[in-house]
């Protein structure tokens, strides 16, 4: 070991010692602008650095900030969590890879690549210097939500096998593999946990929102001029922008399941990848071990794969609690844009026993205790639940007529009840008895009417406010069913299923010459979707939109090593489907078929006098860019061919 690596050794060491987190003289924040991590490949990546107060008063606990949405766009919220020069925090804000004030190509989302730079900043933060004095502890934190929670769940299960260079101060490299060593803690906020089903195909139907408002948003972002252009670095960087990077869209479009690959056509050198795969968290759930407070909103485009994640990072951490977290999770009655504000009208879960919590104040405290020996977060006290969960009441965004729950699980204890679909438009407790005739529907394109922007946002337009529709609007373009009125209140907690039998005939005949698979919207077979709705009923009869699940019936077999099943009755409780080229089934004409489709997760009270009620749909234009081949549709509902509802009732506490 060199003395200039000894002598740097020595300073990381100096910097266990804890520190006082409020100065007695007055702070003087520092900012770099456009300073550039050079990458394995000789890329730069581009960063501001926000430092709490001059360079000689550090080194303070660092955070890292990825994203392809302009560094200095994100640094404005990045403060307005955690004001550094009141937090002490030093906030890394980077421009991803082919954006920014960054070189290279930009084609895919989360590429690996882009994980590796991340990884890389990461792991050459302990090593900053500014006018010779280190400014970054050894454990370095991620922060930031939506694309930037995303990046921290990746970086931190970054795969063994994958490696990556730090370039170090004495001029040699570092071959690193796996997750950051120096990485201490995450907490994303409103992250996906699967690129696949979470972003691009929700039960193999193509999601509008990511194609025709978030890539073309995104493209705009890298399009434009660095604003250090004047410099040879800027200019370089935007002649790889408008030179390398290719529209987004068109790779996901032309590669619709989730064994597709990506091969680079820009990178020097070049790379491949598992397109979806090696950009998800859950695949890899094994990977993440670094303490972690998952913060997700029920209203979000994201909230099934990231309750998803939640569960699995658990249930690994049960398993092995020396090799994984802890972890903690906030789950709150938000949509993508305003997980992370927490006012007396949109409530946080009560830490400390009695008051609203303030993001920022627990995020400063989860920070400083993994990155700087702060004292334990008071939500983190011995005995305590690990996750914070609000139960919706009258189910709307923001709700503040429900209740926030704690348990050490997600989804929390539950009884998995049957509902069937029965004659009558019934959901009923009782199964048939003998044959019951089928409720037939025509597709029709333009249902969705009545759910559009007023459940799921689609983290694209997050901003725009979500109107509680009456789902009666769009109820002649489907079926509907209901359960009776409830005499008490019904507690329905967790993921539920749709076990449908269902028969499907195409009435347009197939032409393999015209229907020619673009978008997936005239596959050369016919084919239909599923758009199933769960509504709470008023006593007024008004229908709020609770939560959806969404299915292509030729993308319906089963994954059961995925999937979940109740240990009781061994239904289906939360289905995921193989969704890779060679488990393609196009569904026979007019035979019947099962289905198993997930819908959402919800934690909601039905009140008393409330129903719940059930929708099936074959559209719900333009949130889903559905099949545009019209079809008859039979749901079946008699003795051997039951459909029904699996939902999870929560006990009363």
């Amino acid at each position: 070991m060199t003395f200039r690596r000894l002598a740097l050794f020595a300073l990381v060491l100096a910097t266990l010692a804890p520190a006082a987190f409020v100065r007695a003289d007055t702070p003087v924040p520092t900012t770099i602008k456009d300073h550039r991590f050079t990458m394995d490949d000789g890329i730069l990546i581009d960063s501001d650095i926000y430092l709490p107060d001059a360079p000689e008063n550090g080194p303070y606990p660092c955070l890292v900030e990825h994203t392809p949405y302009r560094k200095e766009l994100r640094a404005s919220e990045g403060a307005g969590f955690l004001a550094t020069p009141a937090q002490g925090f030093v906030l890394i804000e980077i421009d991803a890879r082919g954006n920014g004030g960054s070189n290279g190509e930009y084609d895919i989302v989360f590429s690996k690549r882009e994980q590796l730079d991340a990884a890389s900043v990461v792991a050459q933060a302990p090593y900053l210097q500014v006018n010779g004095h280190s400014i970054c502890k050894n454990k370095v934190g991620m922060f930031g939500g939506s694309y930037s929670g995303i990046i921290q769940y990746l970086v931190a299960s970054i795969p063994s096998t994958w490696s990556y260079d730090r370039n170090t101060p004495w001029g040699g490299t570092d071959g690193l593999s796996g997750p950051p060593p120096d990485l201490a803690a995450i907490a994303p906020q409103r992250a996906y946990g699967d690129l696949y089903r979470d972003i691009v195909y929700h039960g193999g139907i193509v999601i509008g929102s990511f194609g025709t408002v978030w890539s073309a948003g995104t493209t705009g972002y890298y399009t434009a001029p660095p604003l250090d252009l004047n410099t040879p670095q800027g200019q370089a960087a935007w002649t790889d922008h408008l030179t390398k990077n290719d529209p987004m869209i068109p790779h996901y479009i032309e590669a619709p399941y989730e064994d597709a690959r990506y091969d680079s056509n820009a990178s020097t050198p070049p790379y491949s990848q598992d397109l979806y795969k090696d950009s998800s968290i859950l695949p890899r759930i094994g990977n993440l071990r670094v303490p972690t407070l998952h913060l997700a909103g029920e209203f979000d485009a994201f909230t099934r794969g990231q309750l998803l994640t939640i569960e699995k990072a658990l249930q690994q951490e049960y398993a092995d609690p020396s090799g994984h977290g802890p972890n903690y999770a906030v789950i709150g009655p938000w949509n993508h844009s305003n997980t992370h504000f927490i006012t007396p009208a949109n409530p946080g879960p009560p830490v400390d026993g009695s008051n609203p919590s303030v993001l920022s104040a627990l995020l400063a405290e989860w920070y400083h205790h993994w990155l700087d020996a702060g004292p334990v977060p008071s939500f983190m006290a011995a005995g305590k639940p690990r996750v914070w969960y609000y139960r919706l009441g009258n189910g709307a965004l923001l709700d503040t007529t429900g209740s926030w729950q704690q348990t050490n699980a997600w989804p929390p204890a539950a009884t998995y009840e049957r509902r069937y679909l029965r004659a009558g438009n019934l959901l009923s407790v009782d199964a048939p008895t003998g044959a019951e005739a089928g409720d037939s529907y025509v597709a029709n394109p333009t249902a969705g009417t009545a759910e559009l922007l007023s459940r799921y946002d689609n983290a694209a337009s997050g901003s725009i406010p979500m109107p509680a529709w009456d789902q009666r609007t769009d109820e002649p373009k489907g079926l509907s069913y209901s359960t009776a009125a409830f005499g008490s209140p019904v507690r329905v907690t967790g993921p539920i299923n749709l076990h449908l039998t269902a028969e499907t005939i195409g009435l347009r005949k197939i032409d393999p010459v015209s229907d020619s698979g673009l978008l997936q919207q005239l596959p050369p077979y016919h084919d239909t979707d599923f758009i199933v709705k769960i509504s709470d009923v008023a006593p007024d009869g008004t229908a709020l939109l609770i939560t959806e699940g969404y299915l292509r019936a030729s993308h319906r077999t089963l994954d059961t090593n995925n999937s979940e099943f109740d240990s009781v009755s061994g239904d289906v409780i939360r289905a995921q489907h193989y969704d890779d080229s060679g488990h393609i089934a196009p569904p026979p004409q007019g035979q019947p078929v099962s289905y198993d489709i997930e819908i959402w997760p919800m934690a909601k009270v039905f009140a008393a006098d409330h129903r719940i009620r059930l929708d099936i749909y074959s559209a719900d234009t333009p949130t889903h860019l559905t099949l545009l081949k019209p079809a008859l549709n039979t749901v079946l509902h008699g003795l051997g061919q039951e459909s029904y509802l699996t939902i999870p009732i929560a006990p009363e506490n």
